[in-house]
């Protein structure tokens, strides 16, 4: 008996010292989707695709997220280039307005593969040559973005190592050149999708 009471109150006391939580109410601008890669150049303009976005559509979704994979030879490289599941500007355009059409909003978010593993661990030898290579790279898809309507672009995800400060004190600089190339050319939102415990993911101005 003295030791519920015991377990009681401890208990009692734990709930006590939790900080407050406050719920928070449904947001109606809150994305409700889902991300899709394409498994080879031409798969955002083929039918199987447009059978996946039917469905999910039919689940009410409000937004799809288009990824757009880039490759680098190694984590030190500086050579950022199409693989073989990046897709054609045809087939996005293709998959852009596919979904559009059924009332569904778009973004197209890019991201980058190391062949030597994580992309946080991308720390190129020349950083200024690999800026400009992935500036060129999202001011292409800011184009296409801003002619085809696409409410979103996600400028990178886990790059740790040319995002962080830390990692390197220009790579701030750097990035609000690269932001204001892409802004130069789209007027959609524009993101970033940070690594947990290093960024959080912001809506760029």
């Amino acid at each position: 008996m003295k030791a519920t009471k015991f377990l009681t109150s401890i208990f009692t006391l734990s709930f006590l010292l939790l900080p407050n939580l406050q719920a928070t109410a449904f947001s109606p601008n809150w994305q409700q989707g889902a991300s899709i890669q394409s498994r080879y150049s031409g798969d955002f303009g083929s039918a199987d695709f447009r059978i996946s976005i039917d469905k999910l559509a039919a689940t009410g979704v409000n937004h799809v997220s288009l990824v757009v994979p880039y490759f680098q030879s190694g984590n030190s490289a500086v050579d950022i280039y199409a693989g073989t599941n990046t897709p054609s500007d045809e087939s996005l355009i293709s998959g852009i307005r596919y979904i559009k059409s059924l009332g569904i909003e778009v973004s197209i978010k890019l991201f980058v593969e190391s062949g030597q593993g994580w992309r946080a661990e991308i720390r190129p030898y020349d950083r200024g040559q690999w800026f400009t290579n992935y500036t060129n790279i999202a001011t292409k898809y800011g184009q296409i973005g801003q002619t085809e309507g696409v409410s979103m672009i996600v400028l990178g995800t886990e790059m740790v190592g040319v995002s962080s400060p830390v990692q390197d004190p220009a790579n701030t600089g750097r990035w609000r050149n690269l932001i204001a190339a892409v802004r130069g050319v789209y007027t959609g939102s524009l993101t970033y999708g940070g690594n947990w415990g290093v960024h959080t993911t912001k809506k760029m101005k």
